[in-house]
């Protein structure tokens, strides 16, 4: 379980540094 909320909040990550209109996209079809 520590593995996969490591794995999240590294995913998260990097969502937040893609442009702002990927990160948008990205939200809308993933909800952690």
């Amino acid at each position: 379980a520590d593995d996969l909320a490591s794995k999240i909040v590294t995913l998260k990550d990097q969502i937040t540094k893609l442009p702002v209109h990927n990160t948008a996209v990205v939200s809308s079809n993933t909800d952690f």
